[in-house]
């Protein structure tokens, strides 16, 4: 383990709120490199991290989760010490799961926990991480985005769009029709998400995808928009099933609703453009437009 030199800052605060108060635990972060970006682990002792020994400490009483975690993961994960809050922040990219020792009911002298921190596409590329190691991990629920087409519309296009409309989506012609389960915060990108059998897409499955895939990168673009047609999940669900880990339980029946989705510039919130419903058009489906919204917000 590789541990920055020197103290780690304590921010100032009133005498006052210091006796009126115990310390709290902000844990001490730390990240390793993979070839999928940074995995990240926040690790509890009860105390608040004051320098290097403190973390050391702190590292170590989780070796119960660092050595399965190397294992699973096929990572070599050289973790190094995240003093500056700043580092810390894992960011929309990440899965995150709650760790905790067996048999430990909290984190006192001889427990362990902590919280853990994996980009998306390196959980994807993972096959179910062991019993005894899945065991110790509780993925918290969260917003979720069933994309089930995505394409790329020219404005001229994106103009005629109107209720009453419908667009055929291409993506439902292919066989299997796969659409794309992810976390609502995670960016938008082709083929991001965990694979969704969409035949039909009123009863959508989880298609585990095959262990040892590579990094998704996103597809260079033209002039034209990038859009993407998302059926409404009412539901939140545990990170694990983001995964795809978990196919052999169905998923929550969607909505009646789609929408039609566009603007996926990471520096901007993507805008809905248009909702309305699924209908069979041929050997496939389209989204029939029922009301437009933010239309107009699309001109530069």
């Amino acid at each position: 383990m590789r541990m920055h030199s020197g103290l780690a800052a304590p921010h100032a605060a009133p005498i006052a709120a210091q006796e009126a108060a115990p310390a709290l635990d902000p844990g001490a972060w730390f990240e390793a490199a993979t070839s999928f970006g940074p995995v990240r682990l926040c690790a509890f002792i009860g105390a608040p991290v004051r320098h290097a020994a403190d973390a050391a400490l702190a590292l170590h009483r989780c070796e119960a989760l660092l050595g399965p975690l190397q294992q699973w993961s096929a990572q070599a994960l050289d973790w190094r010490w995240l003093p500056a809050a700043g580092q810390r922040v894992s960011g929309a990219s990440h899965g995150c799961a709650r760790w905790q020792r067996r048999g430990e009911g909290s984190a006192g002298p001889t427990g362990a926990m902590g919280l853990l921190s994996m980009p998306w596409p390196l959980l994807r590329s993972l096959p179910p991480p062991p019993a005894e190691l899945a065991a110790s991990l509780r993925w918290p629920a969260q917003p979720v985005v069933l994309s089930v087409a995505q394409f790329h519309l020219a404005e001229d296009e994106l103009a005629q769009v109107e209720p009453g409309g419908a667009i055929v989506l291409a993506d439902s012609l292919a066989a299997p029709w796969l659409g794309r389960l992810r976390a609502a915060t995670e960016p938008v990108q082709p083929g991001l998400g965990a694979p969704v059998a969409l035949a039909p897409p009123s009863v959508p499955r989880l298609v585990r995808a095959r262990p040892g895939g590579g990094p998704v990168h996103g597809e260079r673009s033209d002039s034209r928009v990038a859009c993407e047609v998302r059926l409404a999940m009412p539901h939140t669900l545990p990170g694990d099933r983001l995964t795809g880990w978990r196919d052999d339980e169905p998923l929550p029946e969607p909505g009646p609703q789609a929408s039609l989705w566009c603007g996926f510039d990471p520096r901007e919130p993507a805008l809905c453009l248009a909702e309305g419903r699924l209908m069979p058009w041929g050997d496939g489906w389209a989204l029939a437009i029922h009301t437009l919204r933010r239309f107009g917000e699309r001109a530069d």
